[in-house]
């Protein structure tokens, strides 16, 4: 007859101390998802980018004799604006939205005051003679009064990616005259934003990551791949957490079994995104976030509302601040 033998109290203790090792290993490998193995990323950091203005990216322009001489430039992101100056054409600009927010624009009249919509009486006030728009801002009969009004109206392609850029400086300057100049400028900013990527990459930990638009408790959405998000992460060096969502165009509703199946390391929002829900500790309160790793450590990335996907002349400068905020500055 086969016998237990009884536990004896060294033995009950040797088996409670390998029963809690293994608990911190299986709590130790649940923490590390980072696609190189190592340290998970922790701690909320924020890119350092301090207002300024678009570097000038064509010196002495010559626009045609007769260019526009008033320009409004009217988008959600302020890439258009942005670009009109990177044009060396920023002197021209007489009103701005609400995303214009660099300093040699501080003093232009905001006409919309509302964030995502225009007066024509506010716009015609300023006596333009010529508005650039993407049509994010609106609403299209407005536009349409002002063009009834005599004013030119012209739509600049609406999807703001990086690989977009070129295409963005190419339709401005055409449409401020300066013909065949948009190239130069976009192949510049594109090199500029290759080198940044490049650095980038060197420092990378290959973590997967996510950009969320948030906009208090009530809106919550994931980064698709028509807002630029996906590259802006491959940019980073990192995974993008929802490519395998499934998402179909700019953005779609935060879940969470879609944070569960994109388990991401780093959470990157706009800061004032952040602050509309109470910070990290209030990102971490969203359904589901405190169950993935990035809500694990606490790992979140806030850059400012005006520049995370704002594609255009300022985009090496964001992306080379956002490296150094996730993984250190280069030689540091």
């Amino acid at each position: 007859m086969s016998q237990t033998m009884p536990l004896t109290s060294r033995s009950c203790g040797g088996a409670v101390a390998v029963a809690l090792l293994c608990i911190v290993l299986i709590a130790a490998l649940a923490g590390c998802s980072t696609a190189d193995g190592g340290t998970p990323p922790g701690g909320h950091r924020s890119a350092d980018l301090p207002p300024t203005d678009p570097t000038v990216r064509l010196t002495g322009p010559t626009p045609a004799e007769n260019a526009p001489k008033r320009i409004i430039a009217l988008d959600r992101a302020g890439s258009i604006s942005r670009m009109v100056w990177a044009l060396g054409l920023g002197d021209r600009l007489v009103g701005r939205d609400t995303a214009t927010d660099f300093p040699g624009a501080a003093d232009l009249p905001q006409i919309t005051p509302g964030g995502h919509s225009v007066n024509a009486e506010a716009v015609l006030a300023l006596q333009p003679d010529l508005i650039l728009t993407d049509g994010t801002i609106g609403p299209s009969r407005v536009l349409e009064t002002i063009a009834d009004a005599g004013v030119a109206v012209i739509e600049i392609p609406g999807e703001r990616t990086p690989a977009n850029i070129r295409q963005l400086a190419v339709a401005v300057a055409d449409a401020v005259g300066l013909d065949g100049r948009g190239e130069e400028v976009g192949d510049a900013i594109v090199a500029e934003l290759d080198e940044a990527t490049d650095r980038a990459h060197e420092r990378a930990d290959g973590r997967r990551m996510i950009v969320l638009y948030l906009r208090g408790t009530s809106i919550a959405m994931i980064g698709g791949p028509e807002s630029g998000a996906g590259e802006l992460i491959e940019r980073l060096g990192g995974v993008d957490a929802a490519a395998d969502l499934g998402i179909e165009g700019s953005f779609t509703s935060l879940t969470p079994e879609a944070l569960a199946k994109a388990a991401p390391d780093t959470v990157i929002v706009m800061s004032h995104g952040l602050d509309s829900i109470g910070g990290p500790e209030g990102l971490n309160s969203l359904p589901g976030m405190s169950n993935t790793p990035a809500g694990a450590n606490g790992s979140v990335l806030d850059v400012p509302d005006s520049q995370l996907l704002s594609f255009g002349p300022d985009t090496p400068r964001v992306l080379a601040a956002m490296a150094d905020a996730l993984y250190g500055r280069a030689g540091a």
